[in-house]
């Protein structure tokens, strides 16, 4: 098995507690659409494995990119702030689901409103 810690992007955007499994900022903010995806989705992937998180807004890769929920597509999707109404209410209440619930969420929202521009061949 992997262990998560040798995944490139996981060093890229967060480190640990050596003592514990809490998981914590790097301090860099996602600077592109993509680097927000990539920081998002490894975000909740580290949790899917067990890591804590800490300070939740400063380790979404959404919430650096965009800074105000009315701009982000979490935001948009809703029609809420801080995520409210999507499976993150349910991450915060101690459901046992509500990783794999926010993950598959994500996954939509990101289909929806984020389409990567295909590359021209050759």
């Amino acid at each position: 098995m992997v262990d998560v810690w040798e995944l490139s992007e996981v060093n890229k955007w967060f480190f640990r507690d050596t003592n514990k499994d809490w998981l914590f900022n790097s301090n860099k903010t996602a600077k592109s659409i993509e680097d927000a995806w990539e920081k998002t989705f490894t975000k909740w992937l580290l949790i899917a494995a067990g890591y804590n998180v800490v300070e939740p807004a400063k380790t979404c890769g959404l919430c650096n990119y965009y800074g105000y929920c009315n701009k982000c597509p979490v935001g948009k999707d809703t029609g809420n702030s801080l995520c409210e109404g999507s499976p993150y209410d349910a991450f915060l209440n101690d459901d046992p689901l509500s990783v794999l619930a926010e993950i598959i969420y994500l996954c939509r929202v990101y289909r929806e409103y984020y389409k990567p521009r295909k590359r021209a061949a050759g």
